[in-house]
């Protein structure tokens, strides 16, 4: 699972994938991931899946005030399972938090970075979704994951 603890007792959904209202927009959009959240003030954010790091760093889109915009700090893993190709994105990190680099192999339950509010954020929480290949998976139960 890509938070520590259990999921229902440490963490849980608090927005699911698909159309929503847009927190800070105001209006109906897609969610391309599902945003999990805990009340620990610090919930490490671990992998879903061995893999490579791909990424590690600040978004590079920008709130209309010149600051961080988009996911915040985040990690792309891209991962092979069962022959296929995945990339799992974790987003909304706390800056200066991420514990890994670009290129750095990675195995599953490795710590990432810290949950946070960096980013087009209406509060702490980790923003994450799945590709395979070049398609978004529906993620609306994170225990979903263990049967891809």
């Amino acid at each position: 699972m890509p938070l520590d603890g259990k999921f229902k007792k440490d963490w849980k959904v608090t927005s699911s994938y698909g159309y929503r209202v847009h927190p800070i927009e105001g209006h109906k959009k897609h969610h391309n991931g599902v945003d999990l959240w805990g009340p620990k003030p610090k919930i490490w954010i671990e992998a879903w899946h061995d893999g490579r790091v791909l990424y590690a760093g600040p978004s590079r889109l920008k709130n209309a005030d010149g600051s961080l915009g988009g996911i915040g700090y985040y990690v792309d893993v891209r991962s092979k399972i069962n022959g296929k190709w995945f990339v799992s994105r974790y987003g909304h990190m706390v800056e200066d938090s991420l514990k890994v680099v670009k290129g750095q192999k990675i195995t599953a339950g490795t710590r990432l970075g810290i949950m946070g509010n960096t980013g087009a954020s209406a509060g702490r929480h980790l923003h994450f979704e799945i590709c395979k290949g070049l398609s978004l998976i529906h993620i609306s139960e994170p225990t979903r994951l263990l049967s891809i």
